[in-house]
């Protein structure tokens, strides 16, 4: 299993990707893979170019590819 930790200048790198179980509780997303874990920051990385292009989000507030780590997930 494998995750995304994303850097901030407050926290350094933690997992701030979040998924909802069964029943409804909101747990930390977790990939199979990593590539799925990329592809999955490809999207994101995607949805913010969208979001700054249209308006929604500031330039300022972007993240690259570098803002994001792909690591095993500790069970």
């Amino acid at each position: 299993m494998f995750e995304v930790l994303t850097y901030s200048l407050a926290d350094g790198w933690s997992n701030t990707w979040t998924t909802e179980d069964d029943l409804g509780n909101e747990i930390p997303e977790r990939f199979d893979t990593a590539e799925e874990a990329e592809q999955a920051i490809k999207e994101e990385i995607e949805d913010i170019e969208n979001a700054i292009k249209n308006g929604d989000m500031a330039p300022e507030s972007r993240l690259t590819r570098d803002d994001f780590e792909i690591t095993e997930a500790k069970l």
